[in-house]
């Protein structure tokens, strides 16, 4: 239990660090170890998460590129469609 402590006290000195320097970033560190964690153990959490989320998207539209992007589903099902072909791949079928 010890370097769970030490852990989170070195998250909470460097997110204190990112934000006092204006590196926002960091602080979605622990959403991204989140969503790595559950496409490794429980896709189908993940797949409830993008069906909670696709009300609450928010559509980022670049009219110079033609180019638009619905946050923070189309990321999500990006990866989940990538974890599918890897195991298609891996195992030979559906």
């Amino acid at each position: 239990m010890r370097w769970f402590y030490s852990v989170t006290l070195a998250f909470i000195l460097c997110g204190s660090v990112a934000i006092a320097t204006e590196n926002f970033w960091f602080v979605g560190v622990p959403a991204a170890m989140a969503v790595l964690y559950l496409s490794i153990y429980a896709i189908d959490v993940l797949l409830y998460i993008v069906v909670f989320c696709t009300p609450l998207a928010v559509t980022l539209d670049n009219k110079s590129f033609g180019f638009a992007l619905s946050l923070p589903t189309e990321p999500l099902l990006f990866g989940i469609m990538l974890l599918f072909l890897f195991k298609v791949l891996k195992e030979g079928g559906w």
